[in-house]
């Protein structure tokens, strides 16, 4: 048995927390608000609700729990790791890994016990308290000792740990799958029946072209990639959206920075010129910054009806 902190419970959070719960480990849970259960719904109509205690990293025993945890799984959005780390890493000992369950690159060099993961979990968070699930469980590591670790701890039939040599292929592969789909549902604000559309299927074309320009491996270059990549796209439930469509929807900060951004800066260092990503990086930061402002506004307006009372 283990002592497992998991922080987010949203859409990839829950259905981890669902394996944790389901085996012999304890688990400490961590989310934006306490909630006393966890709600998965399925598109077959099942429902499960477990049972939890969650708490939140403003709690005092998080110097208690986070001394005594043997892994920690971080499956907030990329954009909260650093206000994260800074406040569990003096708590951590010091060859506690931490593997992080996220969308994107280039956010797990902050923690020299880091352990990236390419996530293929597919759900929507619809409250508080419930996500659906929609597809896959399923996470892929690089081969490594901590990643063994991680391997021993979580494998089981309700979630997959894949140990991979050629995890960078896996990351790369990943993230142009990330760009095409996120970015159109993001741009249209609809969910995957738009890829059905020929306008849309030539336009992805183009900005997964532009992704494979920028990618080092060979092999996610091809033609047949690509047309595999559509194909994909074209496979989901046509009611499902992606977590930058559901943020933008729900006016959260998206993973832009981690996906778009990660490639737009890439290609800059390469000076390999990558126009699409470059526009589908600059719509979906503007909504970001509109829905940023919109939040920024509700709670001024929240404080100030407070004031009144």
């Amino acid at each position: 048995m283990a002592n497992i902190a998991l922080i987010g419970l949203g859409a990839i959070g829950s259905i981890i927390a669902r394996s944790i719960e389901r085996s012999q480990h304890t688990g400490y849970y961590f989310a934006t608000t306490p909630r006393q259960s966890l709600s998965i719904k399925y598109e077959n109509s099942l429902n499960e609700t477990y049972s939890i205690d969650s708490y939140t990293l403003q709690d005092k025993q998080i110097e208690t729990i986070f001394n005594q945890v043997d892994l920690v799984i971080i499956a907030t959005k990329a954009t909260s790791n650093h206000t994260i780390l800074k406040k569990i890493t003096p708590y951590l000992n010091q060859d506690t890994p931490i593997l992080f369950a996220q969308n994107g690159m280039g956010q797990t060099e902050q923690y020299n016990q880091s352990v990236p993961s390419v996530v293929y979990i597919s759900g929507e968070q619809l409250d508080d308290k419930s996500v659906i699930h929609f597809q896959d469980q399923m996470l892929i590591l690089p081969n490594t000792e901590h990643s063994q670790i991680i391997y021993d701890l979580l494998n089981s039939d309700d979630l997959t740990i894949v140990l991979s040599e050629r995890f960078t292929r896996h990351h790369w592969k990943k993230i142009l799958v990330n760009l095409g789909i996120n970015s159109i549902t993001a741009i249209t604000m609809s969910t995957c029946h738009i890829v059905h559309s020929q306008y849309a299927v030539e336009w992805l074309t183009e900005i997964i072209r532009e992704g494979q320009s920028v990618c080092p491996i060979d092999e996610l270059k091809t033609d047949n990639f690509r047309h595999e990549l559509i194909q994909l796209y074209q496979s989901y439930s046509k009611e499902m959206g992606t977590s930058m469509y559901y943020d933008l929807l729900n006016e959260k900060q998206t993973e832009v920075e981690f996906i778009q951004g990660y490639l737009l800066r890439y290609a800059k260092s390469k000076k390999i010129d990558t126009p699409y990503i470059q526009s589908a990086y600059s719509l979906i930061k503007a909504k970001d910054s509109i829905n940023q402002q919109l939040v920024s506004s509700k709670n001024v307006a929240v404080g100030d009806s407070r004031n009144i009372q």
